[in-house]
């Protein structure tokens, strides 16, 4: 009986119908790979841990992806007439698998990794560097200046 996600859990992100059992066994073999990484790196398995969640979640929609693949239901690629799809599984599920593995080695460092390869301190813009140039004391914001009244123009025309 898996621990980290239930079945309904990835029936409902994939939208598979393949029924508890399968799910199950698939969710199975997602929390095992990653009990071996765990095993591997040194951690210690939390079924708590929102890290180790996603990282089975991740793993068992690839293994979805595989069982698709080998029972015919999903296709590298299909011709209907005229009509060509085409779809890159493998490097979906190996990006899925890669993502699962970085999300359990951060989770043994101790990082509280998202699962993106993007490194938010080299990708955040800081904009309070241009603050020096804002006059934020409105009390020495000199009052509105109509340049109408330099002309002493009141009769409504306006001056460009």
């Amino acid at each position: 009986m898996p621990s980290y996600i239930t079945y309904t859990t990835l029936e409902n992100i994939t939208g598979s119908g393949l029924g508890q059992t399968i799910l199950e066994d698939l969710i199975d073999m997602a929390e095992a790979d990653v009990g071996l990484w765990l095993t591997e790196l040194g951690g210690t398995a939390d079924t708590s841990s929102t890290a180790l969640k996603n990282a089975v979640k991740l793993l068992s929609i690839s293994y979805l992806m595989t069982r698709m693949r080998m029972d015919g239901t999903k296709p590298a690629s299909l011709n209907l007439g005229d009509i060509a799809m085409s779809d890159n599984i493998d490097a979906a599920k190996a990006e899925l698998e890669a993502k699962a593995r970085r999300t359990v080695e951060s989770y043994c460092n101790g990082d509280t990794y998202d699962g993106s390869d993007v490194d938010p301190e080299a990708t955040v813009v800081r904009q309070d560097h241009e603050m020096g140039q804002f006059q934020l004391d409105q009390s020495k914001v000199p009052a509105y200046h109509d340049k109408a009244d330099d002309y002493a123009l009141n009769d409504g025309t306006e001056v460009t």
